[in-house]
Order: structure tokens, then C-alpha cells, then sequence
């Protein structure tokens, strides 16, 4: 391939956390999955304390607790990291060809070789390229005008890119 695949697009905050939540279940740390885990085990601990276990009780209550909680806590802390993020306020603009990528955002221009990223999770709304297991940039299916434009994004990033593990 040699020619440039342009896109241009804004994330809104809805859509970040969309693509959050895609990542998270990759990681198999799905918010949902989390939810029923710390509802099972508070509930599990409640009842528990009927039949005088104490200390298990306990123990699953406060673990019930602080899964529920930390999904809280996780939502909190990646909304304002979206809100914090400067490039978020504006048009991203980006261009991929096989030498990399090029980025511009209002917090300015970078031009990254593709060894920068390691690997990219394909979800039906957004193609995450990561940095390490934490850290992705968010490339929304709606940015890419035409079918054909996607498939060749897709067919490059999977040249260049390993699926996340």
C-alpha cells in the first residue's frame, strides 16, 4: 500500500468510555463482569452472617464492597483523564501509511514509526492502537468515510500490529 489513509474525527466523552469499557473487557476486567462479582460476594456475605461465619461474611462483604467501589472509582478517574486531556477538546487528525503514523491534536504534531505501538484490539465501534497495556489511542469506525478506507486501515494495522494478547 502506498497510499495515505486520512482520517479526521472528535471523541466525545461517551464514546471514550466506550472504548474504555472495550478495553477493559479485553483485559478481563469488564465492568459488568466486576458488578456481578462484587454483588454475588456482598450477597454471599450477608447471608453468611445468618449462619454465624462471621469472619467469612465479612470478608466477602468488604470484598463485594471494594469491587463495587472500584468500578466507581475507575469511572471517576478515566472521565477526567478524558476531561484533562487536551487533545480530546479538539479535531484529531491522523494519517496512516506504512512508514507510520502522523498525529495532530490541539496539544500539537507527532510522527510515530508503527514500533511505537505494540499491539491493536478491533471492536465493532473503535480500533484501539496500544502503547503498552494501559495506554491506547482511540481510532472511532465513524471517522472513516467509506467501507474501503476502513478495510484498508484494517489490512494495514494488521500488517503492522499483533492482535493484544
Amino acid at each position: 500500500m502506498t497510499e495515505e489513509i486520512r482520517v479526521s474525527y472528535r471523541l466525545s466523552l461517551s464514546e471514550f468510555m466506550r472504548a474504555c469499557e472495550a478495553h477493559w473487557r479485553a483485559q478481563r476486567q469488564g465492568t459488568v463482569s466486576n458488578a456481578i462479582a462484587g454483588a454475588l460476594a456482598l450477597a454471599t456475605g450477608i447471608g453468611l452472617w445468618f449462619f454465624n461465619w462471621f469472619w467469612l461474611a465479612l470478608t466477602l462483604a468488604i470484598l463485594g464492597c471494594a469491587l463495587l467501589g472500584l468500578i466507581g472509582i475507575r469511572q471517576v478517574l478515566w472521565r477526567k483523564a478524558f476531561r484533562d486531556a487536551r487533545k480530546y477538546h479538539g479535531e484529531i487528525s491522523v494519517s496512516f501509511s506504512n512508514d507510520g503514523v502522523h498525529v495532530e491534536t490541539l496539544e500539537g504534531k507527532s510522527d510515530l514509526n508503527w514500533g511505537f505501538f505494540s499491539w491493536y484490539l478491533d471492536t465493532p465501534e473503535h480500533v484501539l492502537l496500544y502503547m503498552t497495556k494501559r495506554t491506547f489511542s482511540v481510532i472511532p469506525r465513524s471517522a472513516f468515510s467509506e467501507t474501503r478506507t476502513e478495510d484498508a486501515f484494517r489490512l494495514l494495522v494488521t500488517s503492522k500490529l499483533p492482535v493484544i494478547r
